[in-house]
C-alpha cells in the first residue's frame, strides 16, 4: 500500500501562516521546502486575513476590558478556524477552551457557558484528547 507519511516540522500554528512564510521558515530551519496540499494550493488566504483583523480587534477589546465584544469577536475567530481547509487542531482546541472563559467574563447566561464547555469537550473527545484532559482533573 502506498501511503504518504507527513511530518509537521514547524508546529500546528504554521497553518495560520501563508505558504511562503511556512516555506521560508522550513528553508531557514530545516533546509527544504514543502509541497503538501496546503502549501501547493493555498485556499485559506481570505480566512487568514480575517483572522489577522480579528486578532487586532480582540487585543483592543481585551485592553479595554470589553469582554462582551471580545467574546463576539472570538466566536468569529472560532468560525473562521472551523472553515479553514487545513484544519488547525491545536489552535481550534485552544479557541474553544478560551471561548468558555470569555463567556464567563462576558457574563453570558449559564446555558451558553455550558454549551460552549460541552462543545470543547466533544472536540477533545473527537480529537483523541479527552483521555489526556481527564488525567489533569
Amino acid at each position: 500500500i502506498d501511503t504518504e507519511v507527513t511530518v509537521n516540522y514547524i508546529g500546528d500554528k504554521c497553518l495560520l501562516m501563508s505558504p511562503d512564510e511556512r516555506n521560508k521558515l522550513l528553508a531557514d530551519t530545516w533546509g527544504f521546502s514543502c509541497n503538501c496540499e496546503a502549501c501547493e494550493h493555498d485556499t485559506d488566504v481570505s480566512l487568514r486575513k480575517l483572522l489577522d483583523i480579528l486578532q487586532m480587534k480582540m487585543r483592543e477589546k481585551l485592553c479595554l476590558s470589553k469582554f462582551e465584544e471580545l467574546f463576539k469577536l472570538h466566536n468569529q475567530k472560532v468560525l473562521a478556524l472551523q472553515r479553514m481547509k487545513s484544519l488547525n487542531h491545536q489552535e481550534l482546541l485552544n479557541c474553544l477552551q478560551v471561548n468558555v472563559l470569555l463567556a464567563v467574563f462576558a457574563n453570558q447566561p449559564s446555558k451558553i457557558v455550558k454549551s460552549l464547555l460541552q462543545a470543547w469537550e466533544v472536540f477533545c473527545e473527537s480529537d483523541g484528547l479527552f483521555e489526556s484532559r481527564q488525567t489533569f482533573e
